[in-house]
């Protein structure tokens, strides 16, 4: 990028005073052979428009491109997309909600061979033949571009009078529908050229500049607010005495310059060429009286900073806040900095600087313009019509940064602007209040000591008034390591009495509070690397599948200091399976009476408790269960021996084992294929002849068996 000036520039510069960080370009885009009026930025890429023929990457080599390109900004190269803008410069760009469409206005001819006056949409997905059929076609050029809310129309400012082949009247300002390229319906009354166009931050309304002395049906010179819904202007009126040609808004309050050297009424050199203005006040009124740049020359664009507190500006004037040298950029702190200017100072050397814009993230600002060099880079390379910089607030680090200590610390803050560099100053709170930038906060370059729990808060400022947010660091002093406990204790426990087991951790109300706790299950001495803690303790699933069996739990707990608690164990021994109850005999029908044993089985458990039955066909309750109704069941008989069965009966049990755990219940149904009377005898045959039948039966078995 030397192209001829290199010499002249390098020794210029050598006579310049030493530059901030921020003042010199970012060397990772080039710059164009002539004059860069608008630009636009997104997440991957930086369109410029203007009037140039070439477009150089950042190692020098050449891109040819017709006053509008396209650069990569993760490489600073010149991307294949080239619409050819012919027959005129571009001076306004907007995009679309979805970035596919590049809308463009200026005082052009031809868009990629196709003619388009003034006025076109361009595709930025495609490289060729990427010029739509949008043709609104406005008779003259087109100076500013705004999209609306909803995105489906594109206002446009300029020095046209009429669209579509002359056939639709709108002078100076128009809405065109972002689809279409019809004219909407939308009318303003404007009597002369518009230069810049801001929708509210409202969505309400659209404010103005120009040179015009007529909008919205009313007499509003040079600056005015419309509202959107009919075209008609507001109370508003600031009336600012020349050409207004960037409007920047913040909140209520609109920065606006251009060429005036009046605002509100004021006399002519009140107010020169910049003014800040309460959209909500009427005029005159709306003039921030306190905030005064003192220009000697135009402004021809702006930016805010990312926090709002530094308004950077571009045109062509020489000094700021009076006799302050500042070639056509500056950088102004807005609010209660009275406009004061930073040391920001690339100084751009050329007639004007013309447009400003910051990225998404507000940590870089591209320039374009009028312009030969940045008067203060240091490299021999000329930066012509297009520059970067480096506008990221300094960042400030506290060591050791915040966290929990056994001993009082010794905590020193440093700040480094965006080039690494020291910075102009740190203000720090230790109360965990927010510092403010006054003397009392001013942070000395000593160490600061921590000798309890202690919030600092922080940020620092570079040499160019870059001020980053606000930070925090947290310090807890703790000596005294933390407590754990469990939120069930050890013992015994059957699947109604057990709980999911919660480890809590205590570090006191001045502790440095618990960081983890540590546990294991398999009796082990738990450490760092053993399970940590995150969710309560289903204790069963570290039981064999029998169900039962003990578990021993031991944990410890670490403190945000490093501080190690004691091993804390809970032995468990667990039973959460129920009882199986089983009966000798099975159900079924009989002629006979019958003996029936109940048995217990609680497999690896505790061991069964109690047996309880009926013979009677009601449920079987240990004092706990309920009938339908809801209504507890008293207690049923405790087995104790055999039952004897002699006629029609259903026999229902409960087993409870010593966790407490309920079998299922079990449910005996017996009958006999005839009735036993009353006196013991069944059927026809007494008792007597029953047991000799059965002595009988028996005695011949046993011959048989001889």
């Amino acid at each position: 990028m030397a192209r001829g000036l290199a010499a002249v520039l390098l020794v210029w510069g050598l006579c310049l005073p030493p530059a901030w960080a921020a003042s010199i370009p970012d060397d990772g885009i080039g710059d164009t052979d002539g004059v860069v009026n608008a630009i636009l930025v997104t997440g991957q890429f930086l369109y410029i428009g203007g009037s140039f023929t070439q477009v150089f990457e950042p190692n020098g080599q050449a891109a040819p491109r017709n006053n509008l390109a396209a650069i990569e900004l993760a490489t600073g190269a010149v991307t294949a997309w080239n619409p050819d803008v012919g027959g005129g410069a571009v001076e306004a760009m907007t995009l679309s909600r979805d970035g596919r469409a590049l809308y463009i206005g200026g005082s052009f001819t031809t868009v990629g061979g196709v003619a388009r006056n003034n006025l076109a949409v361009i595709d930025t997905t495609t490289d060729t033949n990427n010029v739509g059929d949008w043709d609104p076609d406005p008779d003259g050029p087109v100076n500013a571009l705004a999209l609306s809310q909803d995105g489906l129309g594109v206002y446009v400012g300029g020095a046209f009078t009429a669209f579509q082949g002359g056939a639709v009247s709108r002078a100076y300002l128009a809405s065109v529908h972002a689809l279409t390229g019809d004219v909407n319906p939308w009318f303003t009354g404007v009597d002369d050229v518009v230069h810049t166009l801001l929708p509210s931050a409202s969505g309400t309304t659209l404010f103005i500049g120009g040179r015009f002395t007529m909008a919205g049906g009313l007499a509003r010179p040079r600056l005015a607010e419309l509202e959107l819904s009919s075209g008609q202007g507001t109370a508003w009126n600031p009336a600012p005495d020349g050409i207004v040609r960037a409007l920047v808004q913040d909140g209520d309050l609109l920065y606006v310059g251009g060429g005036f050297t009046a605002v509100d009424g004021g006399a002519p050199g009140s107010r020169n060429y910049l003014a800040a203005l309460d959209t909500t006040a009427t005029a005159p009124g709306s003039m921030d009286t306190g905030w005064d740049g003192g220009l000697d020359g135009p402004v021809h664009a702006m930016a805010l900073s990312y926090d709002r507190a530094i308004l950077y500006i571009g045109g062509a004037f020489a000094n700021v806040n009076g006799t302050l040298p500042r070639s056509r950029l500056a950088a102004l702190m807005t609010g209660a900095g009275g406009a004061n200017a930073t040391a920001w100072d690339p100084g751009a050397a050329g007639p004007s600087v013309n447009s400003l814009m910051m990225n998404a993230a507000a940590t870089k600002l591209y320039v374009g313009g009028d312009f030969t060099d940045i008067n203060s880079d240091p490299a021999p390379d000329a930066r012509a019509g297009l520059a970067a910089f480096d506008v990221s607030p300094p960042v400030t680090t506290a060591a050791p940064g915040g966290g929990g200590y056994p001993v009082a610390q010794a905590v020193t803050l440093t700040c480094l602007d965006n080039a690494g560099g020291a910075c102009a100053a740190i203000y720090v709170t230790t109360d965990g209040g927010t510092p403010q930038a006054q003397p009392g906060h001013l942070y000395d370059g000593n160490p600061i000591t921590i000798a309890g729990n202690t919030t600092l808060r922080f940020f620092g400022v570079d040499g160019e008034s870059n001020r980053e947010a606000p930070r925090s660091e947290d310090y807890y002093i703790d000596a005294v390591p933390p407590v754990s406990s469990a939120s069930f204790p050890g013992g015994s426990y059957g699947i109604l009495d057990l709980e999911p087991v919660t480890l809590n951790c205590d570090d006191g109300a001045e502790g440095s509070g618990c960081a983890a706790t540590y546990f294991t299950v398999d009796g082990s001495t738990p450490s760092t690397a053993s399970s940590l803690y995150r969710n309560p303790l289903e204790l069963g699933d570290f039981l064999p599948a029998s169900g039962a069996g003990e578990v021993p739990l031991k944990f410890f707990s670490v403190d945000n200091a490093g501080n190690v608690g004691a091993v804390v164990t809970e032995q468990y021994r667990l039973d959460l399976m129920p009882p199986v109850t089983s009966a000798s005999l099975p159900d079924g029908m009989y002629d006979t009476p019958q003996t029936v044993t109940l048995n217990c089985d609680d497999g690896d458990g505790f061991g069964c408790d109690i047996v309880y039955y009926t013979t009677d066909g009601s449920p079987a309750s240990d004092g706990t269960v309920s009938d339908i109704n809801g209504n507890l069941i008293p207690p049923s008989p405790v087995y104790a021996q055999p039952l004897r069965i002699d006629s029609a009966t259903t026999i229902n049990v409960l087993s409870v084992d010593k966790a407490g755990n309920k079998s299922a219940a079990l449910v005996g149904i017996y009958s006999f294929t005839r009735q036993v009377d009353s006196s013991g005898g069944t059927g026809a045959l007494g008792g007597l002849s029953l047991l000799l039948l059965v002595v009988w039966l028996v005695s011949r078995g046993r011959e048989g068996r001889q």
